[in-house]
């Protein structure tokens, strides 16, 4: 063991996804950069492509040979996952979710350099590197995922990180009513309609009421979305306890505005989304 716990490695990983205590790596948040490994003093970090096991160097080859599948040697990698392969979802999620401020697929992925400036900035931990969202010239670039939370509505933080143009600034304001996707209801995984039990968990969890309930039958409610409210955090994906997941987001390939809740005659005003009790 060649390691000498100098924690080097964890201080140069530009996605804070290495622990050199615990000897881990936060696979799906790794980019297979090579920091680590070219900061290691005693060269206990290598590279390896399955299933020969030889070590790579160099950083170009990787990239141009992602599609081998790699691993890195304190730590098994699982498989990244995109939006149209996630499991627990009624349907195929589409498009992917690009971070609030891109203002669109075709800008984001134009303009960003894959550095995970956001990846590291978001506190939920929901902007993770892709590999084929994006297409072949997009590798790594980031997309969210909602399977591991939801977009907070009292955060900015990724809009203030990117040195790239990629992501715009935002007041705390003006993020709150982008729409970066769009929710879909999925009503026959919905468990009041498979299971004729009372739910109302993505109305609960939504902080800008898009997700509201209807009248169903035998005094239970489904949701309906208002898409002029609607601004694809995902709330409503985390929060649904069915499996598959009855309410999904898809991408918005432009994002829009959203109807502001505290406009006139919109009813109450949502207190900041809290965390799930469950």
């Amino acid at each position: 063991d060649s390691c000498s716990n100098c924690g080097r490695c964890e201080a140069a990983c530009p996605t804070a996804c290495l622990s050199a205590r615990d000897r881990k790596v936060e696979s799906d948040r790794c980019v297979l950069c090579l920091s680590c490994v070219e900061a290691c003093p005693g060269g206990a970090l290598r590279l390896t492509v399955l299933p020969t096991g030889e070590g790579l160097q160099r950083r170009n080859f990787l990239r141009a040979a992602w599609g081998l599948g790699a691993a890195l040697g304190l730590a098994s990698i699982r498989r990244f996952r995109e939006p149209s392969s996630i499991p627990g979802t009624a349907e195929a999620a589409g498009p992917p979710i690009s971070p609030p401020g891109s203002r669109s697929h075709e800008n984001f992925s134009q303009k960003c350099i894959a550095c995970s400036a956001c990846v590291r900035a978001c506190p939920a931990g929901i902007i993770r590197p892709a590999l084929l969202a994006w297409g072949a010239s997009g590798l790594f670039q980031p997309r969210l995922d909602y399977d591991f939370g939801y977009c907070q509505f009292e955060c900015n933080s990724c809009t203030a990180v990117c040195p790239a143009g990629a992501i715009e600034p935002l007041s705390l304001e003006a993020k709150q009513r982008v729409q970066i996707g769009r929710a879909q209801f999925h009503r026959n995984a919905c468990i009041v309609v498979k299971n004729g039990t009372a739910c109302g968990a993505c109305s609960e969890h939504c902080p800008t009421q898009a997700a509201h309930m209807v009248p169903y039958r035998d005094g239970l409610s489904i949701p309906a979305i208002d898409p002029s409210l609607c601004i694809g955090c995902g709330a409503c994906h985390f929060a649904c306890p069915a499996a598959p997941k009855a309410m999904t987001v898809r991408g918005l390939p432009t994002h829009g505005t959203a109807k502001s809740v505290t406009d006139p005659g919109d009813g109450p005003v949502l207190d900041p989304l809290e965390e799930f009790p469950f």
